[in-house]
């Protein structure tokens, strides 16, 4: 009421000052040209009031709907708020019956098991590289997310990678069946009406049996008794289980909470690696082991070095004991230079030369040695043949069948090397192919 009330004196002071510049405009077209400066000097005032009153009306109106607007949306919520008060308190209720039989009378303990949604949890991991040492510190932890209504307060966690949503049974494939009907046209499209839908039975199908982004935590393993050890892992059936050390607590808001799994620090062998066709950098690579007795399934790991955090990389699924491999990031100490030595065809455009430089330089304080790696294109044509030119440096590894080429070049501090790769497609007549540089 009371941006009304504004507003309604702000319409009216805005006709006040419409009013006035008519009288304004009225006086400046009856103006004779005998008068003087002074009735000049009043009208430009008048003006200046007119604009003046105009600017700061607008400036009023502005304010007044901005917080009209605010006041629009607090409305909004508290009006939510009433609804939601005003309705009785829902909950979802479910039995269980359970029938236990025994030999002799006595007591009995019994434990309930059960499946909830809107739980689940994904693997991440941290891994720490400690150059001096040598050594790489891998910490495992799950990110659990619930949005299950209920805070989860000191829970015993178990993590697993069974996906009871998805079923136990495999999906049915229904016949497909072709059959003749009548198309229908609209305007440029043909549409088949059992085609369409066909294909979105197809789309509903595939919805309700895509499995979700994330396992889920384990229902059917019981949380471990007071006293029991609530370490490591094992395999049950096919999916693995992981119990989580010691107790956690998870709100119930959808947002990943880490819960660590497990550690280990495991001895690494480093190289360094540069595919200066894709990117200018040198990347340090780190290969260790699995010294964990659980697998390290697929998931991020974020990187970090002496200098802090690197960024984050991928690790693939790794067996207990088997080796893996990740990029510890960009080696800053090393600088890459590609240029682009010769792009030319023939004259009758049957061949097409093409020439590559990679220099590598060092800028740090000890040896070092790079793999520079490279391709050249790989003919699956009988007619079009690749062949390598004599200048290009030869290779430390050589795969005819991927077109990959790896040079290792040993680099002091302060030194620089240079590779070349040099090859020419020739492609019969009246045919081109294409290959991405």
């Amino acid at each position: 009421a009371e941006v009304d009330d504004e507003l309604k004196a702000l319409a009216t002071r805005e006709a006040y000052v419409a009013a006035y510049e008519k009288l304004v405009q009225k006086a400046i077209s009856e103006r004779s040209g005998g008068e003087g400066d002074g009735r000049t000097a009043g009208l430009a005032e008048a003006l200046k009031f007119v604009r003046d009153g105009r600017s700061a009306a607008l400036g009023v109106r502005r304010a007044a709907e901005r917080r009209r607007e605010d006041l629009a949306a607090s409305l909004a919520v508290a009006s939510a708020e009433v609804e939601r008060l005003r309705k009785p308190e829902e909950r979802s209720v479910r039995s269980a019956e359970v029938t236990l039989e025994a030999a002799d009378p006595g007591p009995a303990r019994l434990r309930l098991s059960y499946v909830i949604p809107q739980a689940g949890w994904s693997p991440r991991y941290d891994a720490r590289f400690d150059a001096a040492a040598g050594d790489l510190a891998v910490t495992y932890f799950g990110e659990v997310r619930q949005r299950t209504g209920e805070d989860w307060k000191d829970a015993r966690l178990v993590l697993s990678t069974a996906r009871p949503s998805v079923g136990a049974s495999r999906p049915e494939l229904v016949p497909l069946r072709l059959a003749a009907v009548a198309a229908e046209v609209r305007g440029r499209k043909i549409e088949h009406r059992e085609e369409a839908a066909g294909r979105a039975r197809a789309a509903i199908e595939a919805e309700a049996a895509a499995p979700e982004a994330a396992p889920e935590p384990a229902a059917a393993e019981p949380a471990p008794e007071e006293g029991l050890v609530a370490t490591g892992s094992r395999e049950v059936a096919t999916s693995a289980v992981f119990a989580v050390p010691g107790r956690a607590s998870i709100p119930s808001d959808g947002r990943p909470h880490k819960v660590p799994v497990a550690s280990f620090r495991e001895r690494a062998a480093t190289s360094l690696e540069t595919a200066p066709r894709l990117e200018r950098f040198v990347y340090l690579k780190c290969s260790a082991r699995n010294a964990s007795p659980h697998p390290m399934l697929a998931g991020p790991v974020d990187i970090y070095r002496g200098s802090g955090f690197m960024g984050t990389s991928r690790l693939k699924f790794v067996a207990p004991g088997r080796p893996f491999e990740i990029s510890l990031g960009i080696e800053e100490s090393l600088k890459v230079r590609r240029a682009v030595t010769a792009d030319a065809w023939s004259e009758d455009r049957r061949e097409h030369r093409q020439g590559f430089d990679v220099e590598v330089e060092s800028f740090g304080e000890a040896p070092a040695t790079v793999t520079v790696i490279e391709n050249h294109p790989v003919s699956e044509i009988e007619e079009v043949t690749v062949r390598l030119d004599s200048s290009t440096t030869p290779p430390a590894e050589r795969d005819d069948k991927s077109g990959i080429l790896r040079w290792r070049l040993p680099l002091v501090p302060g030194e620089s090397k240079r590779v070349h790769l040099e090859y020419t497609v020739r492609y019969p007549a009246g045919r081109t192919a294409s290959a991405s540089k």
